[in-house]
């Protein structure tokens, strides 16, 4: 089917997205690319007392504050399971001493082209010195794993804005549990 479509062609670029088009069968597709990125990352961090932190900030798209993992940009040559440590230390203070990928995949295939990485980091202590570098303030709350389902679904019947990408990344986790592959 990849050979039925066009090359990209950039409609609009702005400082971090460019809008870009492909032509298909019967018309054309229409999607957003980061610029200068080479990744996505997200983590599920756990501590020694089996607790998560989640993030929650205001997020412009959707025009609301949004409970989320810690996530961020790779923008650079540093290696993606080091961005997944520096944005864990930037977002909540906390750094990691064991790191593991979980899985990749699209982020919102419909719409743009990004492409996220999922961690596991674990062995967290409290990180000296670093200071977080967001535009709008992030707080965070730890939630123990074995209740990290159930917060998320009460958030989202309070219609809060939650970004169920954490159950993905919770279900991937216990999966390893389950298998004996980690244990915490």
């Amino acid at each position: 089917m990849s050979e039925q479509v066009g090359s990209p062609e950039a409609l609009h670029e702005g400082r971090f997205l460019r809008l870009m088009r492909r032509d298909i069968p019967g018309g054309w597709w229409e999607y957003v690319e980061r610029q200068g990125i080479e990744g996505i990352v997200l983590m599920l961090a756990i501590d020694d007392n089996g607790r998560v932190p989640l993030v929650r900030q205001f997020r412009v798209p959707v025009d609301g504050h949004v409970w989320e993992l810690p996530a961020g940009l790779c923008d650079s040559d540093e290696p993606m399971e080091r961005v997944a440590v520096r944005e864990l230390e930037e977002e909540c203070g906390y750094t990691a001493h064991r790191v593991r990928h979980l899985m990749r995949g699209p982020a919102s295939q419909g719409a743009a082209s990004m492409i996220l990485d999922f961690y596991l980091l674990t062995e967290l202590e409290p990180a000296d010195g670093v200071e977080g570098d967001e535009v709008f303030p992030i707080t965070t709350e730890w939630v123990a794993l074995d209740e990290l389902e159930e917060f998320v679904m009460d958030r989202l019947a309070r219609n809060e804005l939650v970004d169920i990408r954490i159950l993905a990344a919770l279900k991937a986790v216990e999966r390893l549990i389950r298998r004996g592959e980690i244990a915490l």
